[in-house]
């Protein structure tokens, strides 16, 4: 199974077409020692499928100079935990004190 191929990332998750399968992000460094990035949406089964999806979507022109490609699962952002996010605030001290006990 080939995946669908969407290039660059879209300003939000909610531009991606729904399409059944994983979503994977794939970042393609090259250019040497002056490194630039390629990336692209890939969405496919699995990540065997993804990655050879993402293989036939790297543009002829840079291909002879990539070193590195990494994939990962698309995250939706809005879904995205933050560190952060469930943190003690300063007031209130470490969890499962108050500001009575010694």
């Amino acid at each position: 199974m080939r995946g669908n191929i969407q290039h660059g990332m879209p300003a939000s998750f909610n531009e991606f077409r729904y399409i059944p399968g994983m979503q994977f992000q794939v970042t393609i460094r090259y250019g040497g020692a002056r490194q630039r990035y390629h990336t692209l949406v890939v969405v496919a089964a699995d990540a065997q499928s993804a990655l050879r999806a993402a293989a036939d979507a790297i543009p002829a022109e840079i291909a002879p100079h990539v070193d590195l490609v990494e994939l990962r699962e698309a995250v939706d952002p809005d879904r995205r935990d933050y560190l952060g996010d469930d943190a003690p605030h300063e007031e209130s001290g470490p969890p499962g004190r108050t500001s009575g006990d010694s």
